[in-house]
C-alpha cells in the first residue's frame, strides 16, 4: 500500500523526470491544436509515471520518515475483543457474510458518495451473525 506521505516523495523527482522528458518532446504547434480536445488536454497535464516497487517505502518506513520530518500521527488504540476469536466459527460468520456481501466495492463507492446506509446495513448484519453465533 503505497501512504500519502510515499507518494509525496515521489512527486518532485517524478515530475522532474516527466518534465524534462515532455519538453524534450513537446512541439508547441501540436499543444496549440489539441487544446481544445479534453483527452489531449487531460493528457498534455498528466505527470504520472511508473515508480519502481523497490522505490516504495514500506508504511513502517514511511511513518518513520514523517515522523522524523516533524509529522504527527494519531495512534487509536485496539478495542473490544471478538467474542468467536479463536474459534472455528468465524470461517463460517465470515462465508455468511460473504455469501451476502461477496465484496466490499459497494460498501466503498457508496460510502465516498455520502450514502453510509449499506455500511451500517452490513455492520448490523456483521453484529447479528456473531450475536447468533456465540
Amino acid at each position: 500500500m503505497i501512504t500519502q506521505y510515499q507518494v509525496g516523495l515521489c512527486k518532485c523527482t517524478c515530475h522532474d523526470i516527466m518534465h524534462k522528458q515532455y519538453m524534450h518532446v513537446h512541439v508547441d504547434r501540436r499543444r496549440k491544436q489539441s487544446h481544445s480536445i479534453p483527452n489531449c488536454a487531460m493528457m498534455s497535464n498528466n505527470h504520472a509515471a511508473k515508480i519502481d516497487h523497490q522505490n516504495i517505502l514500506s508504511s513502517e518506513e514511511a511513518v518513520k520518515l514523517f515522523e522524523e520530518d516533524g509529522g504527527h500521527l494519531t495512534y487509536f488504540r485496539d478495542f473490544g475483543v471478538d467474542p468467536l476469536s479463536g474459534d472455528e466459527k468465524v470461517t463460517m460468520r465470515e462465508a455468511t457474510f460473504h455469501a451476502r456481501y461477496p465484496t466490499f466495492e459497494p460498501f466503498f463507492h457508496r460510502l465516498v458518495n455520502g450514502d453510509d446506509s449499506l455500511f451500517k446495513e452490513g455492520l448490523l448484519f456483521f453484529v447479528h451473525l456473531t450475536n447468533t453465533m456465540i
